[in-house]
């Protein structure tokens, strides 16, 4: 359990809102966290990433919320037919997580909702319309987030404030408090404006638990269910590879697909190792996703 610890805390890039009992909590799965997700029909590689964060933590007895934002995929996609895609996007969520090696218990704690299940709440709208009103003006918002006031659209404004609010308003849903929400470095200022707003509106601030993740994935997004997975492989960086192989074989690991010793001889001999037989092993270790 200590070593599953270490290596849980290990990966965690930034802690925002740490407070003294973080590891404690943590380490005997005391928290109820939350990841966020937009709908979306291809499956970005973060996923992958993230999924396997999250059966680390469940694996150390943590509670898992998946929050598919419906809502918030409307307001940067009025075309999507919404309803439809957001049950093949569930469906397709649970089957991979149902790839992972879990007991009843384990695959117990996760649970999956839609922000629309309580984002169109009296009380969601009217903290909504408080946060507007006392964060300032558009200028101190850009300012905030490093946008540019002359290319900023109302989406680009309401899309943090309605994730910020997420985090508290949930529990209308699961019944409980959140304690902490897992998401990306690249997205602390959302984090660091979500801890502020939170104590802004008298509600208790959260923690956020960051990773780390390659430009190349965030700029570039790789889809896991595309014809031309492979071929982009073959264009990404040393640095982008060696981070979707280790994803590759920790899921691999978590899925017993492969022996501990053959996983960790080929993440050992991957600073040797041509970026022609890095793209192998990803061809290799992809199937194994589903």
């Amino acid at each position: 359990m200590k070593e599953q610890f270490n290596k849980v805390l290990n990966d965690i890039s930034n802690i925002v809102g740490r407070n003294k009992s973080f590891n404690h909590k943590l380490k005997n799965g005391l928290f109820n966290i939350y990841w966020g997700i937009k709908v979306n029909n291809m499956l970005d590689f973060k996923i992958i990433c993230i999924l396997n964060k999250i059966i680390e933590l469940i694996k150390l007895g943590n509670t898992i919320t998946i929050l598919i934002a419906d809502i918030h995929t409307i307001l940067n996609n009025r075309n999507i037919p919404i309803e439809s895609e957001t049950k093949k996007f569930i469906n397709n969520l649970w089957n991979l997580i149902d790839s992972y090696t879990l007991t009843d218990e384990e695959r117990g704690k996760i649970n999956i909702i839609k922000g629309s299940d309580f984002q169109l709440d009296s009380n969601y709208i009217l903290d909504m319309y408080k946060l507007i009103s006392i964060h300032g003006s558009v200028k101190d918002y850009c300012n905030e987030f490093d946008l540019d006031i002359n290319n900023i659209s109302f989406n680009t404004i309401l899309d943090p404030i309605l994730q910020t609010l997420d985090e508290e308003h949930i529990k209308k849903i699961i019944g409980k408090d959140i304690d902490c929400q897992i998401g990306y470095s690249y997205n602390i200022k959302q984090h660091t404006f979500s801890k502020k707003s939170m104590i802004k509106l008298g509600y208790k601030a959260k923690t956020y638990i960051l990773y780390d993740i390659p430009k190349t994935l965030i700029t570039n997004p790789i889809y896991i269910n595309s014809n031309n997975f492979i071929s982009m492989v073959y264009t990404l960086n040393t640095e982008t590879l060696d981070f979707i192989i280790n994803t590759l074989l920790d899921n691999a690991k978590f899925k017993k697909i492969w022996a501990d010793n053959e996983i960790e001889k080929d993440r050992k001999l991957l600073d040797s190792m041509s970026k022609d037989n890095k793209c192998q092993i990803i061809i290799k270790l992809k199937p194994n996703l589903f």
